[in-house]
């Protein structure tokens, strides 16, 4: 995958300005859901799509310029993800998609496309490449910080070691 995506997909959800909002299908559903949790540790306004709404546009109502929608779209694709990416993007929100090698029909509307391989078309089968990619992108946004931090406690630890 090339780094500019990974680059892309951080740069949109970590501005502060944006809301973040996820979303995902019967199976994906629990990867868009930790990826909201571990969001939630690190910024505000992270936010889950409901499920079911009472009203169709519910899901997207509240959505506008310059929200970001995580969607997490595997196969079996649901119409629903499509049309939840439409009128988003209708919104003005920007799209992140993850989705296997098969691309998800919400691809013609996405800003930036994360696809993971997949080797076998079963349901569900996308989810532990998709997990690798998600921890991967949190831990992209923080390797300098970390890199920094560990590089601090390390110069911490020599000095008060002494010289050698």
């Amino acid at each position: 995958m090339p780094f500019t995506k990974l680059e892309a997909a951080v740069r949109l959800r970590c501005r502060t300005k944006h809301r973040v909002f996820l979303d995902g299908g019967r199976f994906t559903g629990v990867a868009a859901r930790h990826l909201a949790l571990r969001l939630m540790r690190l910024r505000d306004e992270v936010h889950m799509l409901p499920g079911h709404p009472v009203h169709p546009n519910a899901l997207t109502r509240d959505l506008r310029r310059p929200d970001v929608l995580v969607l997490i779209d595997h196969r079996p694709y649901e119409e629903r993800m499509a049309r939840i990416a439409q009128e988003a993007k209708t919104a003005g929100a920007r799209i992140v998609l993850f989705t296997g090698p098969w691309f998800s029909p919400v691809m013609a509307v996405a800003d930036v496309v994360l696809a993971v391989a997949v080797r076998f078309p079963m349901p569900g089968t996308g989810l532990a490449p998709t997990s690798a990619l998600i921890k991967t992108l949190l831990v992209w946004q923080f390797w300098p910080i970390q890199a920094r931090f560990e590089v601090s406690q390390g110069e911490q630890g020599a000095l008060h070691q002494g010289p050698l």
